[in-house]
């Protein structure tokens, strides 16, 4: 009662304070009649020549007129991510006449898709989920333009792009993406907000978002990421679509029903709660990774118009088949594809391994493990240095039994799929699992923990073997008994005969090429994201 008395009020609080604050805005940030005059005024500006206009000079203007910029630009749209508008005298005259067509309403526009993605360069899932989604929107109209609004200012646009390939085997039109470097990323960085995180966090997009919006204003804001609490301010300063594509759900309601929360974490978790019902109103397209996720969402976003649908990551699963190892000709080893990060659950793995490992009398006759993962800042290093100490010295685990691969690129990573028989995934309601398409891609029998996509989506009994953590927060006796520990499934999947592992092999192999494949993806994407708006 109390639960549903507080959203009720915050909903209703939030319909009271749209209007105003979105006419607050409109005054401060302008509509289409401002965006056709300030296309005048750069015209102006353009055919007399003035030279070195610097956006941070415009103030307010500097969104709109990048966006104008970017939308009349006929060839290379990335040089408009600078601090200057180029000065070039062969672009200018291009712009120029490109404005000219487009006031006399002769020419067409580019469309300015922008995707929210402050960590860009991460390297993980997410971001094979963000660069695809570029690709495909890129590809599905010459004239959509990218907007990457990133907080990775370490490194440039041309080197974040040959990331992408070095990763994921991507490549896209260079002269048709822009980033927008933003300068406030910490404000969303949860290490820097140690209580009420959740909270603060959504507070920091909000300011993110502010100053993405400030720069460039694009035509559809897509959030690839995860920030929905945005959204209301998104709808208020632009008033464009907005497309997400949910990997995690922020709130679940399982985490305001748990026993044992006082009062004021319940309110707490009430209060986010009736924000992020509330973020449903101003989303157009609403899509998720795996059928967990759509679940959570749907009920917690049960006001849109639109029920949310699930689009599987893209996972290269037809790249991964071409050259698929039969089974007899693999090392007896197992692979755990993951970010070197806490949730995870790497140390899990090796205890787990550690005790699979004392059942086995002739140490050459074991499985061995490969720890293959991408770390994205010196903490992430730091605790890889710390597994290691924690394989050899608490777990006495020798070096030739456990390896740790850092970094690796995306050719290395399918080489160690190539060689190895199994995958592990033990990160506890993964969402969806990449990682373990990946292994059933590659003809890896995977072992991994019992919840959300790895269960409901990915993995079925006849491919795989599941477990389940006493340390796991949903950990019930019944559940124990019934998937058993990874230890257990070291065990069962060491005592499989060549015939068990190559039709294990094989169907996982036709299950990741029919539901998870890039193609999958794009043909999912271009229908219910790009054709829906």
């Amino acid at each position: 009662m109390v639960l549903a008395a507080v959203i009720a009020t915050l909903q209703a609080w939030l319909a009271a304070c749209i209007s105003w604050w979105y006419a607050g805005l409109r005054r401060e940030y302008g509509d289409s009649a401002n965006i056709e005059h300030m296309e005048r005024t750069l015209l102006k500006e353009l055919l007399r020549g003035k030279q070195h206009i610097k956006f941070s000079e415009l103030g307010n203007d500097e969104g709109y007129v990048r966006a104008v910029l970017i939308r009349h630009c006929a060839h290379d749209v990335s040089l408009y991510g600078g601090e200057c508008i180029p000065t070039d005298d062969t672009e200018r005259a291009k712009l120029v006449s490109h404005l000219q067509a487009r006031i006399q309403g002769t020419q067409d526009d580019n469309v300015l898709f922008g995707f929210f993605h402050p960590f860009c360069n991460a390297g993980g899932g997410g971001e094979k989920v963000l660069w695809k989604a570029v690709q495909t929107t890129l590809d599905h109209d010459p004239r959509n333009v990218a907007i990457v609004y990133t907080g990775d200012t370490d490194v440039t646009g041309p080197q974040i792009l040959t990331s992408v390939v070095q990763r994921f085997d991507y490549t896209l039109p260079r002269n048709r993406i822009v980033f927008v470097f933003l300068k406030g990323r910490d404000a969303v960085d949860a290490k820097n907000h140690p209580r009420l995180t959740l909270l603060f966090q959504g507070i920091g997009s909000c300011k993110l978002a502010h100053e993405a919006l400030s720069r460039c204003k694009p035509d559809v804001w897509c959030d690839t990421m995860g920030y929905p609490l945005a959204y209301l301010l998104v709808f208020a300063m632009i008033h464009v679509p907005i497309v997400t594509y949910t990997h995690y759900p922020l709130i679940q309601q399982d985490m305001l029903n748990s026993q044992g929360l006082s009062t004021a974490k319940k309110m707490y978790w009430s209060l986010l709660m009736g924000f992020y019902m509330g973020m449903a109103q101003f989303v157009t397209v609403c899509t998720t990774n795996s059928t967990w996720t759509n679940r959570h969402m749907t009920q917690i976003w049960h006001a849109m118009r639109e029920t949310p649908q699930v689009i599987y990551p893209p996972c290269s699963t037809e790249k991964l088949v071409e050259q698929v190892t039969p089974a007899e000709q693999r090392a007896n080893t197992a692979v755990v594809l993951a970010q070197f990060r806490p949730e995870k659950r790497h140390r899990l793995i090796l205890d787990q391994y550690a005790m699979y490992a004392d059942t086995v009398e002739d140490p050459t006759s074991r499985i061995t493990l490969t720890f293959i993962g991408s770390t994205r800042s010196q903490e992430d290093r730091d605790y890889v240095q710390q597994l290691i100490e924690y394989a050899r010295e608490v777990l006495h685990l020798p070096a030739r039994d456990v390896r740790f691969l850092t970094d690796c690129s995306y050719d290395e990573v399918k080489e160690q799929l190539g060689k190895a028989t199994y995958g592990i995934n033990a990160m506890w309601n993964e969402h969806f699992g990449i990682a373990v398409v990946e292994y059933i891609a590659a003809g890896l029998i995977p072992l991994v923990h019992a919840s959300a996509g790895p269960l409901l989506d990915i993995v079925s009994p006849q491919v795989g073997f599941f477990f389940v953590d006493k340390f796991d927060r949903d950990y019930t006796q019944e559940r124990g008994t019934q998937y058993g520990t990874l230890a257990a499934a070291f065990k069962s999947a060491s005592q499989l005969s060549a015939q068990d592992k190559h039709t294990r092999s094989t169907m996982g192999v036709h299950d990741a090429v029919t539901k998870f494949s890039d193609q999958t993806f794009e043909t999912q994407w271009i229908e219910k994201v790009l054709q829906a708006l």
